[in-house]
């Protein structure tokens, strides 16, 4: 499955969970309802701007789009992507929401991860990479060494102010 089919199912498929027509998309969106149509049969390859434009449109991440469906498990970002809870997934959130981004040949998913401190993570993130994890146990070992880090920190504080 290519990046562009993904896409234009994605797009699709969240269009018809929000129930709107290609001509209510366009207009929310911004964008011609030949230009949706176009996207959507996989005619047209849709710009990054306009990638956000949709996103936008349907409130959802643009990473979303690039996700393969069956790349998502049961208690899924998809899930929260497709809800009605116009927070969880909403491009304007305050908060980011963070992935681990893997593609194998022209497949691109993604998998969501907890960020404490940014700083911390993109060094835990580093130094496994380095280390060669990659995709799911990239994830796996990411979540397990930051809970370890915390747990440790949180240790050293109680230590402090025992002293």
């Amino acid at each position: 499955m290519n990046i562009q089919h993904v896409f234009a199912e994605n797009m699709k498929a969240l269009r018809s969970e929000r129930r709107y027509t290609q001509e209510e998309l366009s207009q929310i969106s911004g964008l011609h309802r030949t230009y949706i149509g176009g996207v959507e049969q996989e005619r047209i390859n849709v710009s990054l701007k306009n990638i956000g434009k949709i996103a936008n449109a349907l409130n959802t991440n643009p990473a979303f789009f690039f996700a393969s469906l069956d790349s998502f498990g049961e208690d899924s970002s998809y899930e929260r992507a497709t809800s009605n809870d116009t927070t969880s997934c909403n491009v304007n959130d305050e908060e980011p929401i963070y992935s681990i981004c893997i593609q194998k040949g022209t497949e691109v998913s993604f998998i969501p991860i907890e960020v404490e401190s940014l700083d911390l993570s993109i060094q835990i993130l580093c130094s496994l990479i380095q280390h060669e994890y990659s995709g799911k146990d990239l994830a796996h070992r990411y979540e397990q060494t930051k809970q370890e880090l915390l747990e440790y920190f949180s240790c050293e504080m109680k230590n402090e102010k025992a002293k």
